[in-house]
């Protein structure tokens, strides 16, 4: 599904608008190329979550941000609830993060504990923001070689509290879409 710009007399790739390269490390996982999602029914989200289906059994998996609004997003914001288990919690970031990087897509995946997901459509109601308490696969993402540390372990798990709405998402030009379930 990616779209090239060809040099016609060299049949050199000029652009390819669904690639973006950048050096990202996080845990065991290393990839410089990532390919970009238009929506949630993008076939390279489709087809990796075909692959991953088998990791998520009793959990549900949750896709919001970027991938739902109406440009094309380089990371996967997804949102993992269900059973409070840390070794099978860490086996399923461990095998979605793994399969992502196989995939070229970034995931940006956390358990949420208690299933709490914030949901724009109350916030846009109530004005109430939410902290969220959510577990990484790993507490360290290296982007352009920067460490950037998101989480401390804590009983088993890599965890850290997040406040939503994130303020880098207020104030623009988003369509305020409530998360949607990958099933």
């Amino acid at each position: 599904m990616c779209l090239l710009y060809l040099n016609i007399k060299s049949t050199e790739v000029v652009k390819d608008i669904y690639l973006m390269h950048k050096p990202i490390t996080y845990g065991d996982y290393s990839n410089d190329t990532w390919s970009g999602l238009i929506d949630e029914s993008d076939p390279l989200l489709v087809a990796w979550f075909q692959a991953i289906k088998v990791y998520i059994k009793d959990y549900d998996l949750w896709v919001f941000g970027g991938t739902l609004e109406p440009w094309l997003s380089y990371d996967l914001d997804l949102a993992l609830t269900g059973p409070y288990d840390p070794i099978r919690i860490n086996n399923i970031l461990n095998n979605l993060t793994r399969i992502g990087f196989e995939f070229g897509i970034l995931p940006d995946i956390k358990y949420h504990f208690n299933n709490e997901l914030f949901i724009w459509s109350e916030y846009i109601k109530t004005g109430k923001s939410k902290i969220i308490k959510q577990a990484y696969y790993k507490p360290v993402i290296i982007w352009d070689g920067v460490p950037h540390i998101c989480a401390q372990y804590q009983d088993g798990l890599y965890v850290s509290s997040r406040k939503y709405p994130m303020s880098k998402t207020l104030n623009k030009a988003h369509t305020y879409r409530d998360p949607i379930q990958l099933t």
